[in-house]
């Protein structure tokens, strides 16, 4: 599966949401982790994290990668990370960006049980910006597939 079906096959079609879904896909890079360091900051809070079969859900791993997008966010949120799932209370918020705030929200929604995550809201750009969206649909990707799906490198699946 290419990251085209994936994303086509997770959201329902919409007329909101359509353009930016596309422009997602269009922003696919052969990752969905947006640099080097989003990988190695998402494995070190793994490894930090060990593993633990009741708490290491895909949601738990989804809001994981939105934590780790970028330094700031990963040094503001790196408290939340217990040993039995993420505790978001413990995130450092003042002062936090607009873009790092839709982050971390997406995070808890996406943790909590993605009820939440309109995708309504995350059509409209003036409120969610491009980026955020691309990493919050990789997220939900991951809500859905488990991180086999961190393994699409592929914008087009093969036949």
């Amino acid at each position: 599966m290419g990251y085209k079906e994936a994303v086509m096959e997770t959201f329902p079609r919409n007329v909101h949401t359509d353009a930016r879904l596309h422009t997602a896909i269009r922003r696919f890079s052969g990752s969905l982790f947006l640099t080097a360091a989003h990988y190695q900051r998402m494995e070190r809070m793994k490894v930090q994290q060990g593993y633990r079969r009741r708490r290491d859900t895909p949601a738990y791993y989804a809001a994981m990668y939105l934590l780790t997008a970028n330094e700031d966010i990963c040094t503001r949120a790196a408290n939340c990370f217990c040993r039995y799932g993420i505790e978001f209370d413990y995130a450092t918020t003042q002062d936090i960006s607009p873009h790092n705030y839709t982050l971390l929200s997406a995070a808890k929604d996406i943790y909590s049980d993605g009820s939440s995550v309109a995708l309504n809201d995350l059509a409209i750009s003036e409120v969610v910006d491009t980026l955020a969206f691309s990493l919050i649909v990789n997220a939900l990707l991951i809500a859905r597939y488990g991180c086999s799906v961190l393994k699409i490198s592929e914008k087009e699946g093969k036949e």
